[in-house]
C-alpha cells in the first residue's frame, strides 16, 4: 500500500527523527528502553508524536517491517505509519549523491537485510534541519560520524529524555 500524501507539512514541529535501531530499542521486548519496562517513557514518546516533536522515514518504515518475528511491534509500527514520511525527491537525492561522493561505503553497507535506510534518514535530517536519534556508536560507517562530518544533529534516546527533560 503507497504512503498517503499528508495534507500539512509534516515537519512543522518535529525536532527528531528516528533509526531503526532506536524503534527497535523502545518497540522490542529485552531491549534497552522496551515498552514493557519503561512504560512512562513509552508515555513520552507517543505524546512527543502526537504533538508533533517525532518523525521518521518511509524507509525505516520498511526496515523495521523485516523483522517479522516482532508482532506486537510490527503492528504498532503499521498502526502509526502516519509518522514516516514519504521520500521528498526534491531535495533527498541530491543531498543523498553529496553522502556517496564523501562516505561511499556508507551508502553502499552490506547489510542482512535488503533496505539501509540510513542515507535517507540523514537526507531528511539534514534538509529538514531535524536531529537524528539513532542508538549507533561511531564507527565509520555509522550514523554518528556521517552526521558529525556535515552538520546534522545526532543523539541516543538517553540524550533525547535529557533534552525533553522527561522523567522515566
Amino acid at each position: 500500500m503507497p504512503f498517503k500524501k499528508l495534507s500539512h507539512n509534516l515537519f512543522a514541529n518535529h525536532r527528531y527523527t528516528f533509526d531503526t535501531c532506536s524503534f527497535n530499542a523502545v518497540l522490542q521486548p529485552l531491549r534497552a528502553y522496551s515498552r514493557d519496562r519503561f512504560q512512562s517513557l513509552w508515555r513520552e514518546i507517543e505524546k512527543a508524536i502526537v504533538y508533533g516533536v517525532i518523525v521518521s522515514h518511509v524507509e525505516v518504515y520498511k526496515e523495521i517491517l523485516q523483522a517479522k518475528e516482532f508482532k506486537d511491534e510490527l503492528a504498532w509500527v503499521r498502526k502509526n505509519k502516519g509518522i514516516f514520511a514519504d521520500y521528498d525527491l526534491a531535495r533527498e537525492p541530491g543531498i543523498i549523491s553529496d553522502l556517496g561522493s564523501l562516505f561511499p561505503t556508507f551508502i553502499h553497507q552490506y547489510k542482512k537485510q535488503a533496505r539501509n535506510a540510513d542515507p535517507w534518514l540523514v537526507a531528511q535530517a539534514k534538509a529538514n534541519k531535524l536531529t537524528i536519534v539513532t542508538e549507533e556508536t561511531g564507527k565509520d560507517t555509522q550514523i554518528p560520524v556521517v552526521c558529525s562530518k556535515i552538520g546534522v544533529a545526532c543523539v541516543n534516546i538517553r540524550q533525547v529524555i535529557e533534552r525533553e527533560k522527561w522523567v522515566i
